[in-house]
């Protein structure tokens, strides 16, 4: 009786090897090319979600810890991680957020010291939460001023993963 399978010799085994690396690269573009656009698009990195600053402003418990992009005019910056942007809406209707990473314009060396300036427009992706100072500060690696922070704590926060200059 014939063997339903035949075991591959050194050149089939090449030829064999082969395929099944193309086979999982092919796999992974195609995860690549449909799975991540959609993935980013339901976590709002697009900016697509229709959200605006003061629809977090009004209700963020609604959107902690959710991955969110919004774009808004930046109204205060504060030290080289922090910047307040402005709900468009009634007066105090403005978020904190404090980046990541050091805030520099996209493209250039950076205004006021490697910070964005008054009413540029951004737009920033990451998480909104409540803010804590000292939570905040560990996790960064970084000192927030007490004397500036102060205000904000227990209010909410969107920690900005990624901060982009609106031209």
């Amino acid at each position: 009786m014939k063997a339903m399978y035949e075991y591959p010799t050194s050149k089939n085994s090449s030829v064999s090897g082969l395929y099944w690396i193309f086979t999982v690269a092919s796999a992974l573009v195609i995860l690549i090319v449909f799975a991540v656009p959609i993935l980013l698009d339901q976590a709002g990195i697009e900016g697509e979600s229709g959200l605006t600053v003061s629809d977090v402003v009004d209700n963020p418990s609604q959107y902690a810890g959710q991955i969110i992009a919004l774009e808004g005019e930046v109204e205060n910056t504060i030290g080289s991680r922090g910047f307040t942007l402005d709900g468009q809406g009634v007066i105090g209707d403005e978020m904190l957020v404090v980046s990541r990473q050091p805030l520099q314009a996209v493209g250039g060396d950076g205004l006021e010291g490697g910070l964005f300036t008054t009413d540029d427009e951004v737009l920033i992706s990451g998480t909104v939460r409540r803010f804590n100072r000292s939570e905040i500060e560990n996790e960064l690696g970084i000192s927030l001023d007490s004397q500036v922070y102060t205000e904000y704590e227990h209010t909410y926060v969107f920690v900005a993963d990624t901060v982009t200059k609106i031209d």
